[in-house]
């Protein structure tokens, strides 16, 4: 594993792992990934890509590629993050949320978000996998105290089986610090 040094907010990182053992005989991994941390005026971003390649004896077997930004612009605590990722010519995957952060409140801080997933081909052609959501935060400095609220909805679908149900879930939550 290394990791440079930063440059102007980038850094480059790199794995190898050689000699492993798998059903298909000696497996061999490389990985890579170019980092950014940095603010460009008002904005907060950070940003990646990276891939990975699994080797065996017969050759490349598997490559995997993905890549995300977050953006924050500061004067308004507006937010927008993106990533996906896939497999040449197979399964891919993209996300998506987008916020906002403030203190309308005078408590602490409350945070907003909405959310989206839509996944294809991670089980098996043709599959797919989608999620939507909305998300609260709300701090309570005096309190050490913070809450929060989650709706999110969930679905899958195989074009070989037609049993599977959406599923709905709501978390509540909260964190004390002590």
């Amino acid at each position: 594993l290394y990791n440079s040094p930063e440059w102007n907010g980038f850094n480059l990182s790199v794995a190898y792992g050689g000699n492993e053992r798998s059903e298909s005989g000696t497996q061999t991994n490389y990985d890579a990934a170019l980092n950014y941390d940095g603010s460009l005026s008002d904005f907060d971003i950070n940003a990646s890509v990276g891939m990975a390649i699994q080797e065996d004896d017969a050759g490349p077997r598997d490559r995997n590629y993905v890549g995300s930004v977050a953006v924050l612009h500061k004067p308004t605590g507006l937010s927008l993050s993106l990533a996906g990722g896939g497999i040449p010519d197979g399964a891919r995957d993209n996300y998506a949320k987008n916020g906002w952060t403030g203190d309308p409140l005078r408590t602490g801080f409350t945070a907003l978000a909405a959310e989206y997933y839509d996944g294809r081909h991670w089980v098996g052609a043709g599959t797919a996998a989608k999620a939507r959501g909305v998300l609260a935060v709300q701090g309570f400095v005096d309190l050490s105290l913070e809450t929060s609220v989650a709706y999110r909805e969930l679905s899958f679908s195989d074009p070989w089986i037609d049993t599977f149900r959406d599923i709905v879930s709501v978390l509540v939550g909260a964190r004390w610090k002590f």
